[in-house]
Parts: structure tokens; sequence; C-alpha cells
């Protein structure tokens, strides 16, 4: 936030409120230690959430995709837990929104991944879309392709889990029944995660599949059919997220590298660069 040209870059927060686990690296015969709970108080929510309003969403190149301040929160089943139910969690979001309103900045725009929220709505025996409406969010994202289709051990094709979820972007908007953000991801390979003396085998995560053969040229194609179907939507609902600038630790990462260089950044350039 230093930086003197952070200008030409709008910036949104997520909160990451899931547990914090030792898989640096995960062992197989060890459980993964919680480091830090993904389970806060009503205090340190208030914390949280005064911050972000006072040394973020007033930045002038803070995101506003609908004129207010953007906020995700990654997983809706553990701010249920924090809350202890749906109508508290309402309660403490209108807090939030309250909060940014007082602040000058007409509120905010609140966003879920889709992955998390389903599981507490199954957990709560309601559709998604109706937890959605019931705690008032704006918008739905997914965060990595590995939370809608986890790849065969050892590993499954790239390109065959691209043309997967070209369909699950259109039933992930149906489902919620609110503007939804599509993903796409660069890779996946967690293995980097566990043990590298261990044998690696199929434990569940860090010890997965991985998404194999995925180079630039099949990111390129992946970020077209992205491109294609955010064509389809009205224009101010064009969100895309991108797995990841630096998830190295899961394969997933857009910063250059010894073998393919800068070629995950020029294809997003050459996608989306607009010239």
């Amino acid at each position: 936030l230093g930086a003197a040209n952070n200008h030409r870059l709008r910036f949104g927060l997520m909160w990451a409120n899931h547990d914090w686990r030792e898989i640096f690296p995960a062992l197989p015969d060890r459980e993964q230690e919680v480091i830090y709970p993904g389970v806060v108080s009503e205090r340190t929510w208030d914390t949280i959430t005064a911050l972000c309003v006072e040394r973020y969403f007033s930045h002038p190149s803070y995101w506003r995709p609908d004129g207010r301040p953007y906020f995700s929160i990654y997983d809706i089943g553990r701010l249920l837990d924090s809350a202890g139910d749906v109508a508290q969690v309402r309660r403490w979001l209108d807090r939030f929104r309250d909060r940014a309103v007082a602040a000058g900045l007409g509120g905010l725009h609140l966003n879920a991944i889709s992955f998390e929220a389903r599981r507490a709505a199954a957990r709560l025996g309601m559709t998604e879309a109706d937890l959605y409406q019931r705690l008032g969010l704006d918008s739905v994202g997914s965060y990595v392709w590995v939370h809608h289709f986890k790849p065969d051990f050892p590993s499954t094709p790239y390109a065959e889990v691209c043309r997967r979820m070209k369909d699950e972007w259109r039933a992930s908007a149906v489902a919620a029944g609110l503007p939804t953000h599509p993903n796409v991801t660069q890779g996946w390979d967690s293995s980097p995660r566990t043990s590298q003396s261990a044998e690696y085998a199929n434990r569940g995560y860090p010890w997965l599949g991985i998404y194999a053969d995925n180079t630039p040229e099949e990111f390129r194609r992946a970020l077209l059919d992205a491109r294609e179907y955010l064509l389809s939507l009205p224009a101010e609902h064009r969100v895309l997220t991108i797995n990841a600038w630096n998830e190295w630790t899961e394969g997933s990462y857009l910063e250059p590298d010894e073998q393919w260089g800068m070629a995950y950044l020029e294809a997003v350039r050459a996608v989306f660069g607009g010239g």
C-alpha cells in the first residue's frame, strides 16, 4: 500500500477464515495440528471489520464493483460456527455494513465462496440460494477448481477438468441465484505440502492427485473459455478469479518460474489485456 504506483491496480480482500493447520510438511502418521482456529468471537469479528473499513476500504484503489467495497468470506460454515446460527450471522454482517455506511462508503458488496457455503447450507437443511438470501449476500465466488473436481489419483489431465468446469460455471450460477464469479485455476499439485521422504499415497488433502499437463497453452484455452462465458453475462457481472498468484505449494501460480518464464502471465494478457 505504500507503493507510489498503487493506483494502477485495484485490490479487494478475502477473509481466509478456515482453520490453519500444520501441513509444512504434512506427515502420514501425524494428525494435522490446528495452529489457529477459524472460529472467532464476536469481539474479534468487530475488530476485523473495523480494521477493514478504516485501513483498506477507504483506499482510492480499493475495488468497488458496484460502488461499494468488496469483501469475500471464504468459509461461511466457520462463520456460522462462530456466530451460532444464521440469524446471528446476519446481524454480524449487517453491523459490518452499517460500519461501512457510517464511514461514507455506501455499504458493502459481500461475497461468499460457493464450496464452503454449499456445505454449510446442506448441514442446515436448506438450499444454497436460501442461505445466501437469508444472509443478504451480493455475489458468490469460486476459489479453486479442486473444490469442484478433485483429480483422480495420481492425476487427471488439466484439459479434462477445464471441460467439466465449463458446465460447472453455469450450474453454480443457477444454484446460487446470485451473480456468480467463475474461476480459472492455473494448476493443482499439493504434494509440496507433504513430507518429501514419505511415500506419496492417496490420503486426502494435501495427499491428493494433481492436474497434469497444465501448460501455458492449456491455461490460455481455459481463459478463452472463461471469457466466452463472461461475455454471456451482463457487463456488471463479468468478474473472473484466477487461482493463483503464488500458491507454490499447491502448484497453482502465475508468477514466473524457471520452466515457463512469464508464459502464464502472458496468457492472461493475451486473453484479457485488451491490446
